[in-house]
């Protein structure tokens, strides 16, 4: 029968044998168990951490202090070279994160339902005074309407010269089966070219000179002109009628006109 060897250990072999099974199973507990009671306070340089692995989540902002120099740009607590102590700083003055002012919705007082939306238009927004556009002359120029009434044995101007043009005048008779007079007077600063419809076959023309005139009689029971005056301001296109009225014991005449230019 074959003997098992008896294998003696002596005391330093025993040792280094212990030693190594310790620092063995060691190291695989240490890579299973590392956690942060296992590192020391201050010594992991920053070179041993992961390129942008720390975010806000690990920083405690509140800890952080003021950041000495930002940039070029020169001193961080500075705006503009000035010190905090230059502005404001009463905190009432300021909203809170998420907190909106108390008419932060409203101009003046206010709300949105008082303006006119993106392409809205107001509903009087094509008229002026409440005449829309086909109510006013379009381009240069101008209207002018008169009217008077006279008393007998008088004579009397229906108003200024239209368009610094054609001014009219009108004499009432005495007595009022009588004819009137209507004058057509050229009141522009220069010669004047007229037109005169009267109920004739052709209208009359006459060159007037600066403040020339013409007189046509005009019946008592009602007559009607139509004038076309073309001088430096431009031409005036008017239209009077006259009438005298017994019941009233006057003469009536009045006049409209307009300049284009």
């Amino acid at each position: 029968m074959l003997k098992r060897p008896h294998v003696h250990l002596s005391p330093s072999m025993a040792v280094s044998l212990l030693a190594l099974f310790v620092a063995l199973s060691g190291t695989s507990y240490a890579a299973l168990k590392l956690n942060g009671k296992n590192i020391r306070k201050g010594s992991i340089p920053g070179n041993r951490l992961k390129a942008n692995s720390v975010t806000g989540r690990q920083v405690n902002e509140a800890r952080l202090g003021p950041v000495p120099r930002a940039g070029s740009a020169g001193n961080a607590d500075t705006l503009g070279g000035l010190p905090a102590g230059s502005f404001l700083q009463d905190p009432s003055a300021f909203l809170g994160k998420g907190a909106k002012a108390a008419d932060s919705e409203q101009l003046d007082g206010l709300d949105s339902t008082a303006f006119l939306g993106a392409a809205a238009k107001a509903t009087d927004s094509e008229q002026l005074d409440g005449i829309d556009s086909t109510g006013f002359i379009k381009g240069g120029g101008n209207v002018d309407g008169q009217a008077v009434a006279m008393a007998p044995n008088s004579t009397v101007f229906l108003g200024p010269a239209i368009g610094t043009l054609v001014r009219f005048r009108y004499q009432c008779p005495l007595t009022l089966s009588g004819n009137g007079t209507l004058r057509i007077i050229n009141a522009s600063t220069g010669v004047a070219n007229l037109f005169v419809d009267s109920g004739g076959t052709n209208p009359d023309y006459w060159s007037l000179n600066s403040g020339g005139f013409v007189d046509y009689p005009a019946a008592a029971a009602g007559d009607s002109f139509y004038v076309q005056m073309q001088g430096s301001p431009g031409v005036v296109l008017a239209s009077v009628a006259t009438v005298h009225r017994s019941g009233s014991n006057d003469c009536h005449a009045q006049a409209l006109g307009t300049l284009g230019q």
